[in-house]
């Protein structure tokens, strides 16, 4: 008898009824079927809900272009002013959110 077929008859009568019983015990589970229904119908609800979004996004983008654009030909000042207030919003929201960042210092150092 070959080494190998010695090892095989042993693993086989001393880790595989184990190894088998383990493996039962611990199957993992289906899940049910209305789970799967559920998880579709939810994707299906994500997708409609995100492509309302995507075109609700594309109209108020459409409407405020529209806007700037008829501004910049037809009243510059008041498209000067708007631009500039927009800039100034901009930077204030970046200074209030980044400016108070403070390098801490590890105590370990």
């Amino acid at each position: 008898m070959r080494e190998r077929d010695r090892d095989e008859l042993w693993f086989h009568s001393k880790i595989k009824g184990a190894l088998d019983r383990m493996e039962e015990l611990h199957e993992p589970g289906v899940p049910p079927e209305w789970w799967f229904k559920a998880l579709v119908e939810e994707r299906r609800r994500l997708k409609r809900t995100l492509w309302r979004d995507l075109g609700l996004f594309w109209l108020a983008s459409f409407a405020v272009l529209s806007v700037m654009f008829w501004l910049l030909n037809y009243d510059l000042p008041l498209f000067a002013v708007l631009q500039a207030a927009g800039l100034a919003g901009a930077l204030w929201f970046v200074f209030r959110r980044f400016g108070k960042r403070v390098k801490r210092d590890w105590p370990n150092r």
